[in-house]
């Protein structure tokens, strides 16, 4: 299931790059924005999940503590 989902993301991706590709090709700052737009969302998506593993790491923590105490 998870290679067909990459798979389908993959597709996606390489089509909506070569759109971009095919449109904003004649204009280089206007690909330049769309690029720097799509680099943003990225790390900002991956920053959200990096905080969201730590909020649980630290739920999981004090639920083994207080686990071990009792």
């Amino acid at each position: 299931m998870r290679m067909k989902n990459f798979l389908g993301i993959f597709i996606t991706c390489f089509l909506g790059l070569y759109i971009l590709a095919f449109f904003f090709l004649s204009n280089f700052w206007t690909l330049l924005a769309a690029a720097a737009f799509l680099l943003t969302w990225l790390i900002t998506a991956c920053l959200k999940m990096s905080d969201k593993v730590d909020e649980l790491e630290k739920r999981i923590q004090k639920m083994e503590e207080a686990g071990s105490d009792g």
